[in-house]
């Protein structure tokens, strides 16, 4: 990570020059799906899938877009509940969680939340 440091400082003050910055929050492109100030992205670059940063900045943005809130979290809700029940898939039968690859939507996203709190 100190090695790191010398480019994160270069990398942000050319991000300096063109937008004001203000102390906790970040620089993303959503369209392009860079933030370029992000250690993870610096580390694993364009190869890998965009950061959690740009990921959640995009789900805002398209929040804020859709004019049927309920309906877009729920989908959201359905394509995180997916995402962790096809991880799932990989895992013996034995060791899988029940309630996050056997359960309804609502069932799994609660587990997964009551999992990450712990």
């Amino acid at each position: 990570m100190n090695n790191l440091k010398p480019l994160y400082e270069k990398l942000k003050q050319k991000y300096l020059d063109k937008v004001s910055y203000y102390e906790g929050y970040y620089f993303v492109n959503i369209i392009i799906g860079k933030y370029m100030l992000c250690y993870d992205y610096i580390w694993n670059g364009l190869f890998q899938n965009v950061c959690k940063h740009v990921h959640a900045a995009r789900l805002y943005y398209d929040f804020n877009q859709h004019l049927d809130k309920k309906l877009f979290y729920r989908q959201i809700k359905e394509s995180f509940v997916t995402y962790f029940k096809n991880k799932e898939q990989v895992i013996s039968a034995k060791n899988k969680n029940k309630l996050i690859y056997e359960g309804d939507t609502e069932m799994a996203y609660n587990e997964i939340i009551r999992l990450y709190y712990l």
